[in-house]
């Protein structure tokens, strides 16, 4: 791959403080389209069965428009929005790492490590976020890429901005989606640059989390209001205000005695007459028999939260079950949970190697031959810190049969079970009067703890320890998915100059980046 050239920018407007309408890079890259800017969305509608059953069947037919509405209203439901976010940022916070092509080809090694030092400025969390949130929630995702210039590393950039797809629809007589935004109608075409669009849409069928926990998210909220009306209705009790059905008052001064009762309590108030010709004013009090009816309102709540749970994360086993054989049932759900997540990182995978890194490659003078992808490793920290135990197990019983003088002659196919490639080296080096046999005879294999430190990661390493996965920030660090030795290479420059700093010697050094 070409090194990226200085670019220059030219920028067309219509009038003073409007967007660009297009970039001149240089006829080598074409031209490298501005970003969209979508129209403001204000959601205030009240929710009904009916408008709500109307924004899922619109979704069959590609209106996303009241179905984004609703996905925002859902959305402040604590238990559905609590399971959304485990779903997303399972995925998103995982360690994810930049491949070459091919490894063995310099410009493929090139554009991968060109990718791996902008990514993450390419992906905001927040908008990976919501792009991810959309495409479960709708079945669709739509962004755009705002496009700046590096201009010490002379690298154009592109960086993810999340569009709400209420502003998209289908044109089923040209077969494409159409966003409405300020520029105008504009069809949306993935992976020029301009569009970052995700998609398992299907006409005809009601589409994403959306349409099918909707039903179960309205019946909760009247559920809720329901619940809120009966304990209204059965926590206070009814306040008699008693009158004469005589007597020299009039109609206005009974009514009057009851006005002033009520303004007096926090509850219901109602006037009885007490049939009779006395001046007797009196009050009291009906204390009402609720029974155990309100049992069901909470079953029905209880009832959508495990739907919420079900859908978004495969089951509710992890978070229910505390009876005997829990630990092995909660396993078996994060398995199938895990299983979710591996799925969500393949189709996100695919979606930015090609519509994001793809155009950020060829804008930087690369050819489409060497693009690079990107891969999420979904962490297991139970799975990484059983591996790492088994490994430590399998290289201590090896010294103990060396030690107790014997050899294990299927050691590569035993290492194999454990997903450990193994390489010989000799301890002993070949001589001119050594024949070749003895040579052989005296070449054995030895797992030491360098080799350990090549092959575990630092996540599994903390993992046998008991610790949890790197992080930084509060983000686990993808540095994480390294080797032990990878990362001790990768900051021994770090290490180095902290003690150099320590013993007084420490200056600053060139090394080599910008």
């Amino acid at each position: 791959m070409t090194s990226p050239k200085r670019l220059t920018i030219e920028t067309t407007q219509k009038s003073p403080g409007a967007p660009p309408t297009q970039h001149k890079i240089g006829p080598s890259h074409g031209l490298l389209p501005v970003s969209i800017f979508e129209v403001p969305a204000i959601g205030t509608r009240v929710w009904n069965p009916e408008s709500v059953r109307t924004a899922v069947l619109e979704t069959a037919q590609g209106r996303m428009q009241n179905a984004g509405d609703l996905a925002r209203t859902m959305e402040t439901d604590e238990a559905y929005s609590a399971a959304m976010q485990r779903r997303v940022n399972g995925l998103i916070k995982s360690p994810y790492r930049i491949v070459p092509k091919n490894p063995d080809d310099d410009d493929c090694v090139r554009a991968a490590m060109l990718t791996e030092n902008f990514i993450d400025k390419m992906l905001p969390y927040l908008e990976l976020r919501r792009l991810v949130t959309w495409l479960h929630q709708l079945d669709v995702g739509v962004a755009t890429l705002d496009w700046t210039i590096d201009q010490d590393a002379d690298t154009w950039i592109p960086t993810l901005r999340c569009l709400n797809p209420r502003w998209i629809w289908y044109d089923i007589s040209r077969n494409v989606w159409v966003h409405t935004s300020y520029e105008g109608i504009r069809d949306i075409n993935p992976g020029d640059g301009r569009w970052v669009f995700g998609v398992d849409w299907m006409y005809g069928k009601p589409s994403g989390m959306v349409s099918a926990l909707s039903e179960v998210w309205i019946s909760k909220r009247y559920a809720f209001r329901d619940w809120n009306q009966w304990s209204d209705f059965y926590a206070w009790p009814f306040v008699k205000a008693k009158y004469p059905s005589g007597g020299s008052e009039t109609p206005e001064e009974k009514e009057a005695f009851v006005n002033d009762v009520a303004s007096m309590y926090r509850t219901k108030v109602i006037g009885v007459a007490t049939g009779d010709d006395t001046n007797t004013y009196d009050v009291d009090t009906v204390v009402m028999s609720s029974g155990d009816a309100w049992h069901g309102f909470k079953e029905r709540i209880e009832y959508v939260d495990r739907k919420y749970q079900i859908k978004w994360l495969g089951g509710n086993l992890s978070s229910e079950i505390n009876q005997v054989g829990s630990f092995a049932a909660s396993r078996t759900h994060d398995g199938v949970e895990k299983e979710l997540l591996e799925g969500d990182a393949k189709v996100l995978a695919d979606i930015i190697s090609t519509q994001i890194i793809k155009p950020f490659i060829i804008a930087n003078g690369g050819r489409e031959e060497h693009l690079p992808t990107i891969t999420w490793t979904i962490f297991d920290e139970e799975d990484a810190q059983s591996k790492a135990s088994s490994i430590a197990s399998f290289a201590k019983a090896l010294t103990d049969f060396k030690t107790a003088g014997y050899e294990v002659d299927n050691i590569k196919q035993a290492a194999e079970a454990f997903g450990l490639v193994l390489k010989k080296h000799a301890t002993v080096a070949a001589t001119p009067d050594a024949p070749e046999a003895d040579v052989e005879e005296t070449t054995h294999i030895a797992l030491t703890s360098t080799d350990i430190a090549s092959i575990i990661t630092v996540d599994e390493a903390r993992a046998s320890q008991g610790l949890g996965p790197l992080m930084t920030n509060g983000v686990r660090d993808p540095d994480g998915s390294l080797t032990v030795t990878e990362y001790k290479a990768k900051h021994s420059a770090i290490v180095a100059t902290a003690a150099d700093a320590e013993a007084g010697t420490g200056g600053k050094k060139d090394d080599g980046f910008k």
